[in-house]
Parts: C-alpha cells; sequence; structure tokens
C-alpha cells in the first residue's frame, strides 16, 4: 500500500515539475546533512539567499555600523546535533544545580546541550 502511494506521489511531483527529496526518517535531523540534501536535489535551481545587510555609506560612522551588529554576538549557539538555535537552561539537580547551560530546544527528541 505504501509503495502504491509513493508511486503516486511521485507522478504527482513528476506531472506538475517539482523535485520531490526523499529522506530516511529519523530521530532527530542536522540542519546541515537536510541543507546539504536539498541542495543536492535543487542543484543549481537552488535560489541563492540576497544579502542581508548592505555595505556601510560612504562617511558612515564605523562604530555605528558595528554596532548595529552587537545582536549576532549575543545569538544563541546552533544546537551541534540538529542545527536548532539553542536556549539558556539552568540545572535544576546533581552536581551542577544552578549552573546555566545550552540546551537544545527540542528537547527530548534531541538532547544536543552546550556548557
Amino acid at each position: 500500500r505504501r509503495q502504491e502511494r509513493d508511486r503516486f506521489v511521485e507522478s504527482v511531483f513528476r506531472a506538475v515539475g517539482l523535485p520531490l527529496l526523499r529522506a530516511r526518517a529519523r530521530h532527530a535531523y542536522n540542519v546541515v546533512e537536510v541543507a546539504a540534501l536539498v541542495e543536492g536535489v535543487l542543484g543549481a535551481e537552488a535560489p541563492q539567499p540576497a544579502p542581508s545587510t548592505a555595505a556601510p555609506a560612504e562617511g558612515a560612522d564605523l562604530d555605528a555600523v558595528l554596532e548595529g551588529t552587537a545582536q549576532d554576538d549575543d545569538a544563541p549557539p546552533a544546537c551541534p546535533k540538529c542545527g536548532s538555535p539553542m536556549v539558556l537552561r539552568t540545572a535544576r539537580r546533581g552536581p551542577s544545580a544552578g549552573s546555566t547551560f545550552w540546551g537544545c530546544p527540542n528537547y527530548p527528541r534531541c538532547r544536543g546541550v552546550v556548557r
């Protein structure tokens, strides 16, 4: 029954001219690996991201320009297992009780931790 459904889905995607990405079901996914899969399927068709920041105007105050990038330094680290932006948590029990650490927001599916 699943093979029949898969053939149907493949025919629909082929009919409308869309690429179909197949990936194994997993407990958690790594963002970098998924991006590589998508890029492999799309190839040169993959849209290139537009530059997110414009070049500073001539004569612009460098300190003022750099001040706008300070928030990037405060950005949470990416989860080493799935790539999601991590959240700051506080240990409640054990020898590390009271200390803070970066934990994956996808817990318990993903147990990525950065200390």
